[in-house]
């Protein structure tokens, strides 16, 4: 029989299918599988620590379907989020999006991303999958938690029953590396105001040492624990582009000192000018203080995190200090001994002895401190530095000074047991005592 034209285009046809299908790659065929996807840090204060998904295809499926945890249900306002995390409201909803869509948004927010192809047999998937899809048909909100409850601890705790508690075995000793606060500390790295709030509103239990199962509330730390105990090495698929400038996670403490050195400087500097504007800096750097004070209270009284609790800082800073922008000076010597229990007995208070100074009583001594060039009250004489480190007696001869008959320059070195006299012989009105 003599094969038409017809017939020799279709035998062609039916071979140029079957060698492609041979050449596909064999991932187009390949049976379902899922990915642990991780997201590199973000920009802006939520996103900073990284962020975890699940993703699962089927087989065939030209997308896979990925579960996250992070998301927040209802107002979408960052400040009232953050408060009702703080109270311990349930804010956060498991959703179920596209893997295409998941990707392409991390993408477009210019985060890193990496993918571990999970090495479950058929079995682990359909529990997996399963448990996934019920968290989210549900749509249950939950309390999060940085440390216990979050959206990587969720998924964490989803493929570890999966894998027959793989991830947790022998997971529950002491990790190497920082407590807690540091590893709370390193997200806000370089950001001095959030990293302020942390050192005064974290309690001691975030100083604990986490374990390696507690580690992986990070998706950097279960991104590297799914490839040591799973054998999924991380593939990144996306690089973020911007540029990422060395910060350092002490910039709150500096922050702190700083401000501390502030206020008392402009204490300092202001009682050069008298006592109104003494009281003036005191009150402010009371007010300052006390609303510091303020803040940690609250927080410490109405969050529902532990590790916001047992904050030694509510004994350090006290909104009774904000009283001192409305008290008298003549009480701040009760106030002070009260607030530092007596047990550093402390007074401060302008000098009657030399104008713009101030009298610090400490333990029983009691201490004139200039605060810079101290004015005697007798005309223009006043005690100086001089270029060699020295006390001088600058006088400009307004009036002149005299020890016994003689007649001292209009700046002199003064050394111990020197008495000055504003006339040739006369009573001595400054004597150096040492």
């Amino acid at each position: 029989m003599r094969a038409t034209p017809r017939t020799v285009w279709r035998l062609l046809a039916v071979l140029a299918v079957v060698i492609a299908g041979c050449l596909l790659p064999a991932t187009a065929f390949a049976g379902p599988h899922a990915e642990l996807v991780t997201v590199g840090p973000g920009s802006d204060d939520l996103s900073l620590y990284g962020h975890s998904a699940l993703c699962v295809t089927a087989d065939g499926a030209p997308d896979g379907r990925c579960y996250d945890f992070g998301v927040p249900g209802g107002d979408r306002d960052d400040d009232r989020l953050v408060w009702d995390t703080v109270r311990g409201r349930p804010r956060f909803v498991p959703i179920a999006v596209a893997r295409s869509v998941l990707v392409a948004t991390f993408e477009d927010m210019e985060r890193s991303l990496w993918v571990q192809e999970l090495p479950l047999d058929g079995a682990q998937l359909a529990e997996l999958q399963a448990s996934l899809e019920a968290a989210v048909a549900t749509h249950e909100p939950y309390a999060y938690h940085p440390y216990y409850d979050n959206c990587t601890t969720r998924l964490r705790d989803a493929l570890d029953r999966a894998t027959s508690g793989k991830l947790h075995e022998g997971a529950d000793v002491r990790s190497n590396g920082p407590r807690f606060r540091a590893l709370s500390e390193q997200g806000f790295s370089g950001r001095m105001f959030e990293l302020a709030g942390l050192a005064l509103f974290l309690g001691t239990r975030a100083d604990r040492q986490p374990t390696v199962w507690e580690r992986m509330f990070l998706p950097v730390d279960l991104r590297d624990a799914v490839a040591t105990r799973l054998g999924a090495e991380p593939k990144q698929i996306y690089t973020r582009r911007e540029a990422v400038i060395a910060t350092s996670p002490q910039a709150g403490r500096v922050g702190l000192v700083v401000l501390g050195v502030l206020l008392a400087a402009v204490i300092a500097l202001r009682a050069r000018k008298g006592p109104r504007a003494l009281r003036i800096a005191v009150g402010f750097a009371g007010l300052v203080l006390g609303v510091l004070g303020l803040a940690v209270d609250v927080v410490w009284l109405v969050t529902r995190i532990p590790e916001f609790a047992g904050n030694w800082v509510v004994l350090v800073l006290l909104p009774t200090d904000a009283l001192l922008a409305f008290a008298a000076p003549r009480l701040w010597h009760g106030y002070l001994a009260v607030r530092l229990g007596k047990e550093v007995p402390l007074v401060v208070r302008p000098s009657t002895e030399l104008p713009g100074a101030v009298t610090l009583e400490i333990a029983g001594a009691r201490y004139v401190a200039p605060l810079g060039t101290a004015r005697l009250g007798i005309g223009a004489w006043r005690l100086e530095r001089g270029p060699d480190g020295w006390v001088e007696l600058a006088t400009d001869d307004d009036p002149p000074a005299f020890a016994g008959t003689l007649r001292l320059a209009p700046r002199v070195t003064l050394l111990r047991g020197e008495a000055m006299s504003q006339e040739r012989g006369g009573l001595a009105v400054l004597r150096v005592e040492g």
